[in-house]
């Protein structure tokens, strides 16, 4: 279909908030600063909605892989993930592609979560090393974390990164929130098997539950 009619209209971003959506074929979803509304279908094809519940565009991934994630935080860039393929490539907003980054030519090891930091750089989580790194676009490290396993002595499965105001989320599967400044110091860990909104950080984190959709 090329609307969403069931979407509220009136939402105002950023907040908490969660939409129904028709159908079982949507595997991510998320939300920029001002409403548009990102969806990937079938796993390859990612969806633009405008605040009206619209559809504006399009990118087919059929050749690219899986998309594993989507960040849309940042004005400027759409950054999708194809983990298996150990590819990012951004976009801009009308889902043009602007560059591909293939993390094997940057490192060897196994990364499995990547966002965008607020300088246009990028964070990625390191399973061998088990630390938050920060890259430029041209691949140069400028920045790490400590052990996060020494830090926290927590089973660490990263599966998504989000910066917002200057501090930098974790989110792991065990049901923790690692949350670090943006130079990479940890500060806390946070249970979030509670299902209670984190101010802040539910506006910047999407997942899906059930058929339904929280961010």
């Amino acid at each position: 279909c090329s609307s969403l009619r069931e979407t509220p209209k009136d939402f105002v971003v950023p907040q908490s908030y969660s939409y129904h959506i028709q159908g079982s074929n949507f595997s991510l979803m998320n939300v920029d600063q001002v409403g548009n509304m990102y969806l990937v279908k079938n796993q390859r094809t990612l969806l633009k909605y405008n605040i009206d519940g619209n559809l504006d565009k399009t990118f087919d991934s059929q050749l690219a892989g899986f998309i594993y994630s989507i960040d849309v935080a940042n004005p400027l860039y759409l950054l999708v993930f194809y983990r298996d393929a150990g590819k990012i490539m951004l976009f801009d907003r009308n889902l043009a592609p602007l560059k591909e980054i293939l993390l094997a030519t940057w490192t060897k090891n196994d990364i499995t979560a990547v966002s965008l930091s607020n300088n246009n750089q990028l964070w990625m989580y390191d399973t061998v090393e088990r630390k938050l790194l920060r890259y430029s676009i041209e691949g140069d490290r400028v920045l790490e974390s400590a052990d996060l396993y020494g830090v926290t002595n927590l089973e660490l499965s990263i599966e998504t990164i989000r910066e917002y105001n200057n501090q930098v989320y974790l989110r792991n599967r065990e049901g923790k929130l690692l949350v670090l400044d943006n130079l990479g110091r940890f500060i806390d860990d946070v249970d979030i098997t509670t299902g209670l909104p984190l101010r802040g950080v539910d506006e910047v984190i999407c997942f899906p539950k059930g058929d339904e959709y929280g961010c």
